[in-house]
């Protein structure tokens, strides 16, 4: 236990380094109406970047592949049932829209967040991790998303009404609670660091928010939430903590330590 505690403090640490950052760019952000690119490579990217140098170069490529892959296909899909059911709308410049709705730095967006889920959760083990395994359930895990998502491809061929949901975000909120409760008793290990995460990705990313949605770079549609919570819904407040358990539980159906 003694061991386990010298072990984190110094981790924990950096990671406290990383939350007062992220107050401080917010308010730089803020206070000088940086746009929406820069603001996003300062508050998002620079911390990114810096936990993917602690770790060798083959688990920073896992890394960046489980990220890329949750990405193009999880973040794909809900993005553009969230745009189409108007869960949630963006006004920052826009260059480039897949399926000529989600825009691309959406997509950016996504990858971000699970990578740097997944890197502060590998940078608090124990274990210096040098090579990663890949489970043989991997793929089954894999093939079971990109069924998903071909499933909803279909439905939207079929007919595009059927995937503009009211209340998407609280449905979602619903899914992620299910899966996250699922993943956690299917790996029961390291539950007290997993809830540490969750504290510290959630007050990250609702420092994030707060600035964002001041700043007009996104906002929430009114009749299509449960409630509000200082101009955000209830729904992006509670589903941080969520989403960062079903990262840590895909990421442990994927790669076994």
């Amino acid at each position: 236990m003694k061991a386990m505690i010298k072990h984190l403090v110094p981790k924990v640490r950096v990671l406290w380094w990383i939350l007062v950052y992220t107050i401080i760019i917010g308010m730089v952000v803020y206070n000088f109406r940086i746009n929406y690119f820069l603001g996003t490579f300062l508050f998002s990217w620079i911390p990114t970047i810096f936990l993917l140098t602690r770790f060798t170069q083959l688990f920073r490529t896992v890394l960046i592949w489980e990220s890329l892959i949750g990405m193009s296909t999880l973040g794909v899909l809900i993005d553009f049932i969230g745009h189409k059911s108007g869960a949630w709308w963006a006004s920052n410049i826009r260059w480039v829209f897949i399926f000529d709705v989600v825009p691309l730095e959406d997509l950016w967006r996504w990858f971000r967040f699970i990578c740097f889920i997944l890197c502060s959760y590998k940078f608090l083990q124990k274990d210096d991790f040098q090579k990663p395994l890949i489970r043989s359930s991997s793929f089954a895990t894999l093939w079971a998303i990109l069924i998903l998502c071909l499933f909803f491809i279909s439905l939207y061929s079929y007919n595009p009404k059927t995937l503009i949901i009211e209340y998407f975000y609280s449905w979602l909120l619903i899914i992620f609670l299910c899966g996250a409760v699922y993943l956690l008793l299917k790996f029961p290990k390291r539950k007290k660091l997993k809830f540490l995460l969750c504290i510290h990705i959630s007050s990250i990313y609702w420092i994030q928010e707060l600035f964002w949605i001041s700043l007009g770079f996104w906002w929430f549609e009114m009749w299509n939430h449960l409630f509000y919570i200082c101009s955000i819904p209830f729904e992006e407040f509670a589903i941080f903590p969520l989403a960062t358990l079903v990262v840590i539980g895909l990421h442990e159906s994927l790669v076994e330590n």
